[in-house]
């Protein structure tokens, strides 16, 4: 019996409940130093001086660096995320850009003392005016973020970045629509908020000259490449490890300024040093999703076909660039499908302002347009007297349609999102959900399709290397890059394993997280599933091969007439003769002569690599930046309490089309987190700024993060997947699917349930309240 599609029980869960998780709060080392980082209390000022004497003074402080130790070093962030230019330094050398800028650091022999010496720092700040309001930073006269850059002749304004993406003739679709909707939509800032903050340990060696980082990074190479660019060491002498990771969701991934204070540190008192971030700094310092105002318009004919898409989109992208661009051009690409729209013109602005930078978050950029794309949908349907899943119907991308090329370059290989809307809009139906629905109560469905991996966008490849070693007890060891995070992708990898060489799920042993094993671009951009499991394919292929290659000919038989299951290769026809994968190691390590003519003796151990078919953006945008897509389609069924303006969330239905499910429970589970993730940010979350640019929630006492009696039963409705033809288990991504529909399905759900479109996220009791208010006095329904 095959591991795949099977519901394994997850083999990293145990060590995890009993409490032998080791994360980077758990890590020891003797002598180790705790360190503090200072960090501004002002959005926008000129550092006059920084003096650190009286930190310094403070017994048990053991040493304390500025930017009077980091000039020279190069900068970092953006450079390694798309964008040319490193905009950000490891401290802030001539101003402050954000509340939440890195100044300075102590190393002390405890944590209380390190925050103690850092409030000795003493700061001479010349405060600036902030500017928080993307549109507002566009204009002529307003303060600018890096004027740096504009002096060096690198960007004109705060407009860092601008893109048009453009397929058809727009023009020529809006003279044919019969029906035009458009509407002002603001996708919010919330964070990704992980229940484990960022956290480092750095260990530098004097005598061998090596840097060892333990770092909770979704992304370990990237980290070690990063470093060593940043430090000028080479970067064969750095070695990033990636122990437990309490949740990422695309915070954790790059180079972060925590990671190189902390080698600098170890780097100056040749001694272990470790940062932990506290819940604070993780709010406000770490990148957050970024938000986008979004001036959407939708072309219909009258039979429901969409004719054309415009947008204006203005990204508020923060101080600093980090992944930004490629955030607003992948997710504007990708989320207009799973629509065959052939008239397309998007116009983007990626903009700096005084706040903390946007960045990678769960589905990248997906889920903004997806909110406006969704919304129009709806409001369409209402112009022309049908249902929004009618529309969806007409215009949704199906599976005998693929292999498809749709209008800005997307290739979709197959799917079965179709499948899914219709799976979802029966379930609805069976559950009476609109039957006879009462007052302020309210039904909406949303659609997705998805990137199944992300083609790094500084890079010209979306790899993944897997490195599978037989061991002489017929264990199999396998090395990848991925840095699991709670997905369970060690069990799912190990099942895929045995699966494609026949081996006992027992036996497989799979690691990962260390940059001194295969090279790959880590955990991110749900491309491990995909990526890592076309080359996990490959290299038990070629291990298999190499297996059976050897047990034909001490067999004396043809290959084909072998079988393999349970790690033991068995002649068909129920023959006694076999060998198991143990004495295959044997003979292949100790008795060379008994091996084929020509194989030469050694260990089964194979490195495998894959690059994905994907290519990034061409001058009007057209990209297809992923090897193939998700599906899912959703719908949200609540009610409205007209006194308060709560929302009670009554159902939740969801269908994913994830390709070939190897462990359908694990499936549904990140499908289920996904979807709780965005009702978060749709109904709760989002960081607040002032005209001063200070932040206003930045703990969890005034940042709300949906509680577990805030989510509905979250029903997953199965038998939509359609196997993927892009990757060789037919398999998709599941860990980003369920991000995106969200947004849109519960705002036109409140939709139907008040009368009043939503355009603003996150959609709170107040606002609400507010425009229940307003309609009564204006004389609408009460």
């Amino acid at each position: 019996m095959g591991y795949i599609g099977r519901n394994i029980a997850r083999r990293e869960d145990r060590r995890l409940l009993v409490g032998r998780g080791r994360f980077i709060a758990d890590m020891q080392f003797p002598g180790m130093l705790h360190a503090r980082i200072l960090r501004s209390p002002v959005a926008h000022a000129r550092i006059k001086s920084v003096d650190l004497s009286a930190a310094l003074a403070l017994p048990g402080v053991v040493a304390a660096i500025s930017s009077a130790d980091t000039r020279g070093l190069r900068r970092y962030g953006s450079r390694h995320t798309g964008w040319p230019v490193g905009d950000n330094a490891v401290f802030l050398e001539d101003k402050v850009r954000f509340v939440g800028d890195e100044i300075a650091a102590v190393a002390a022999i405890d944590e209380f003392t390190a925050r103690d010496a850092v409030e000795l720092i003493e700061v001479d700040y010349e405060e600036l005016p902030a500017v928080v309001d993307p549109e507002k930073a566009m204009a002529d006269g307003a303060p600018i973020v890096h004027d740096e850059l504009v002096r060096a002749g690198v960007i004109p304004s705060n407009v860092m970045a601008t893109k048009t993406l453009r397929a058809g003739n727009i023009e020529a679709a809006a003279a044919r629509a019969d029906v035009t909707v458009s509407a002002r939509f603001y996708c919010n800032r919330p964070v990704c908020n992980p229940l484990e903050t960022h956290g480092v340990v750095a260990l530098w060696d004097e005598g061998t000259g090596e840097l060892t980082v333990w770092s909770a990074s979704q992304a370990v190479n990237l980290v070690r490449n990063g470093l060593a660019e940043v430090l000028d060491i080479p970067a064969s002498k750095v070695r990033v490890i990636a122990p437990d990771i309490g949740g990422g969701f695309g915070v954790k991934v790059g180079l972060f300024a925590h990671e190189i204070i902390a080698a600098l540190l170890s780097m100056k008192t040749g001694r272990p040093v470790r940062i932990l971030l506290d819940r604070s700094e993780e709010l406000s310092s770490c990148t957050s999703r970024c938000a986008q105002i979004r001036y959407s318009e939708m072309m219909l004919d009258e039979d429901g076909k969409i004719l054309g898409w415009r947008e204006r989109v203005v990204q508020d992208q923060g101080a600093y660039a980090y992944s930004g661009l490629s955030v607003l051009q992948m997710g504007s690409i990708i989320g207009i499908l799973p629509y065959k729209i052939d008239n397309v013109l998007i116009d983007t602005f990626c903009v700096y302002t005084n706040k903390n930078s946007g960045g990678a978050y769960r589905a990248y950029g997906v889920p903004q347009t997806s909110f406006a794309r969704d919304s129009l949908v709806h409001m369409a349907a209402r112009k022309l007297g049908c249902s929004a899943e009618d529309i969806m119907r007409r215009n949704i991308v199906r599976n005998e349609e693929c292999p498809k090329t749709m209008s800005l370059g997307q290739i979709i290989d197959s799917t079965g999102v179709d499948q899914c809307l219709e799976k979802v809009v029966s379930e609805v139906d069976r559950l009476g959900w609109r039957k006879d629905i009462q007052p302020y109560h309210g039904v909406g469905f949303s659609t997705v399709l998805k990137h199944s991996s992300a083609r790094h966008p500084r890079m010209d490849y979306d790899h993944d290397s897997v490195r599978v070693c037989l061991s002489g007890d017929g264990s199999i060891s396998v090395e990848t890059s991925a840095c699991p995070q709670g997905q369970g992708m060690f069990t799912t990898l190990a099942q895929m394993v045995a699966d494609r060489l026949g081996a006992s799920l027992d036996a497989v042993h799979v690691t990962g997280g260390d940059s001194s094993g295969p090279r790959g671009l880590g955990t991110w951009g749900a491309r491990t599933i995909t990526i890592t499991g076309n080359a996990l394919h490959r290299a038990c292929g070629e291990a298999r091969a190499k297996i059976s290659m050897v047990a034909a000919h001490v067999l004396e038989v043809d290959e084909s007439e072998l079988e393999i299951a349970d790690s033991i290769v068995s002649v068909k026809g129920g023959s006694n003769r076999q060998l198991s994968f143990a004495e295959i190691v044997g003979i292949c390590e100790r008795h060379g002569k008994r091996l084929p003519k020509g194989m030469e003796p050694g260990p089964i151990d194979v490195l495998s690599s894959y690059d994905s078919p994907t290519s990034n953006p061409n001058e009007d945008g057209h990209a297809n930046p992923t090897m193939t897509y998700s599906g899912a389609a959703h719908a949200c069924y609540l009610k409205v309490d007209p006194e308060t303006g709560k929302v009670t969330l009554l159902g939740y239905i969801m269908a994913e089309d994830c390709g070939v499910a190897i462990n359908p429970v694990i499936v549904e589970g990140q499908h289920q987190g996904a979807v709780a993730m965005a009702l978060g940010q749709v109904l709760y979350e989002g960081l607040e700024y002032d005209e001063a640019g200070q932040l206003l929630n930045s703990s969890l006492r005034d940042y709300y993060v949906p509680l577990a009696t805030d989510i509905p039963d979250l029903s997953m409705v199965h038998d939509c997947s359609v196997p993927s033809t892009r990757t060789l288990f037919g398999q998709r991504s599941a860990g980003e699917t369920g991000n995106p529909p969200p947004m849109a399905a519960v705002a036109n759900a409140l939709e139907e349930a008040t009368g009043i479109r939503f355009t603003e996220m996150p959609i709170t009791p107040d606002k609400i309240l507010l425009a229940l208010r307003a309609r009564e006095n204006a004389g609408g329904r009460s």
